[in-house]
């Protein structure tokens, strides 16, 4: 990506290019991705990260829209940590999955988690209004 880009439209391209491909899916995996990505920013808020995360990460076998919305989350938060928006994880944990992802979450202290949620829930609105007017 552009170096000149804000942060903003860095996410913002990212969930353009991500929910673009599920366009890809069947019409039904479509759908529920646009559901889970409606119920996010609320879940997050509800819920807590963590919480959030870990549920996607359980439905994620039987619910393919779970799959690509946990990865795309996921991908996001690799992608900020990688472009330094974000603490580094202890050396050995590369972030390359959701499980990976959520143990990292579980041992960083309040500060840390809570720059990390506020990461996620500015980034998931945009996988929100692109599925809205996408799928």
């Amino acid at each position: 990506m552009d170096e000149n880009l804000t942060i903003e439209q860095r996410r913002s391209g990212d969930a353009y290019f991500k929910v673009n491909k599920v366009l890809d899916e069947k019409p039904g995996i479509q759908e529920k991705y646009k559901s889970r990505a409606k119920n996010l920013p609320s879940m997050v808020r509800t819920n807590g990260l963590l919480q959030s995360l870990s549920f996607l990460l359980s439905k994620k076998k039987d619910d393919r829209g779970c799959e690509l919305i946990s990865a795309h989350v996921q991908e996001w938060i690799k992608t900020a940590v990688n472009n330094q928006w974000l603490p580094k994880p202890p050396e050995g944990n590369t972030l390359d999955d959701m499980p990976s992802t959520i143990q990292w979450l579980t041992q960083v202290d309040v500060e840390q988690y809570m720059i990390v949620t506020n990461e996620v829930l500015s980034f998931s609105p945009w996988l929100k209004r692109f599925a809205s007017g996408m799928l």
